[in-house]
């Protein structure tokens, strides 16, 4: 379980799982990662059918909060500790106290994610990850 609670938080980092589930294609466009925390989001490659994003947070940087539109292929480039906040602040993950999924070369894929929510890099180096994002 702990490991499917990082999963849903790494990459950007969720409020949780349940509701994950629905497709974040129609939300709210302007909370998408990519344009709501672009210091934290850069699009290296996109066509019709995906969006390549590279996602860095430098140690004790929070990203604003921000949604996924779409499901995701995601490669852990570089680990860090975080934390996962949801809209209100609240933390929903602790990444210490996972027993394993964070570490470096990990990779694992999410559900698009439209609930808003943000990260926190609390550990001495800069997280870095790549999504493959799923447009069809």
């Amino acid at each position: 379980m702990k490991l499917i609670v990082f999963l849903c938080a790494f990459v950007f980092a969720v409020s949780g799982c349940s509701s994950a589930l629905s497709s974040g294609k129609d939300g709210d466009q302007k909370m998408d990662g990519v344009i709501a925390a672009p210091d934290h989001h850069k699009v290296i490659f996109e066509d019709a059918r995906v969006r390549v994003v590279e996602l860095k947070i430098a140690p004790g940087d929070t990203v604003p909060l921000h949604t996924h539109r779409y499901p995701t292929i995601n490669y852990v480039v570089k680990p860090s500790e975080f934390l996962s906040l949801d809209s209100d602040g609240t933390v929903r993950l602790d990444s210490r106290n996972l027993m394993k999924g964070n570490e470096e070369g990990a990779v694992f894929s999410l559900p698009a994610f439209p609930q808003l929510h943000s990260v926190k890099n609390i550990g001495p180096v800069t997280m870095h990850g790549i999504a493959v994002e799923l447009k069809d």
